[in-house]
């Protein structure tokens, strides 16, 4: 299943992941981890001590999954999880780290962080119109109609003067050719430097 339609209902995703989906925790890893990272480097600014604390996160939340309860909104669940780490990180003996709400300095920002941001999704959708315009015209449509336009299969089927099996058969073919484009791919695998 697609990266943007597993994410889409989060709470399904969750649930696969609780009982044990490996797929579904790999989803859920690649894309939160960038975000997690970001604010963790942003409440604790020493990139080794944030990457602890994220790896800490999904580490815990792996191992203790089948006692987490259902999560609506997985970005925030994990985001006050990790909270609740850095701040148990900081306050540990042997770690000389000031708790965020000791140094109203820690989470600070700057305007390179919006510009680097800015720059990364920009990316993404460059990278994203190259590899969509690499496929066939038909599945083009398609994608756009689904995605961009929000039409079903069966208005799909009718814009594009073909049947409803063809119109699903025209998505899953496109997804299929998405999935082996090498810069795709490279997208979904949050960077940890």
């Amino acid at each position: 299943m697609c990266i943007m339609k597993e994410l889409a209902n989060q709470s399904v995703l969750w649930k696969k992941f609780k009982r044990g989906n490996q797929s579904a925790f790999s989803v859920l890893y690649r894309h939160f981890y960038p975000s997690l990272y970001f604010f963790a480097l942003k409440s604790m600014r020493h990139e080794q001590d944030a990457r602890e604390c994220v790896q800490e996160l999904f580490v815990t939340v792996w191992n203790s999954r089948q006692r987490l309860g259902d999560v609506s909104d997985v970005k925030a669940y994990l985001f006050k999880s990790l909270r609740r780490i850095i701040y148990r990180y900081a306050s540990a003996p042997s770690n000389d780290i000031p708790l965020l709400s000791e140094n109203a300095d820690t989470m600070m920002f700057s305007p390179e962080d919006f510009l680097i941001r800015q720059e990364e999704e920009s990316y993404r959708h460059d990278t994203l119109a190259i590899v969509l315009n690499t496929l066939p015209v038909r599945q083009r449509e398609a994608i756009y109609l689904k995605y961009y336009e929000g039409l079903s299969y069966p208005q799909i089927a009718e814009v594009l003067h073909i049947n409803y099996q063809s119109a699903v058969n025209l998505i899953y073919q496109a997804f299929q050719a998405l999935r082996q484009q090498p810069a795709l791919q490279q997208l979904q695998v949050p960077s940890e430097q």
